[in-house]
């Protein structure tokens, strides 16, 4: 559609970013489709990479870290 000189609005270039993703992440469209009345392409990008950076930090081997928690009164 860029090619042919149709100009698409941010809402529909967001709706067509969001319809080409992966069955992977269906959770996370639904949830930006549903906690949300408009869709904001910087927004939705936004969102793609902070779950990018999550999903890194969820594949961590955490057999070399060490976890302490502190209980205070």
């Amino acid at each position: 559609m860029l090619n042919a000189d149709d100009k698409l609005f941010d809402e529909e270039k967001t709706l067509f970013l969001l319809t080409s993703l992966p069955r992977s992440f269906k959770v996370l469209v639904q949830m930006l489709l549903v906690g949300s009345s408009t869709l904001n392409l910087d927004e939705v990008v936004a969102a793609l990479k902070e779950n990018k950076r999550m999903m890194r930090i969820g594949n961590v081997d955490y057999e070399d870290h060490a976890i302490a928690v502190v209980e205070s009164e």
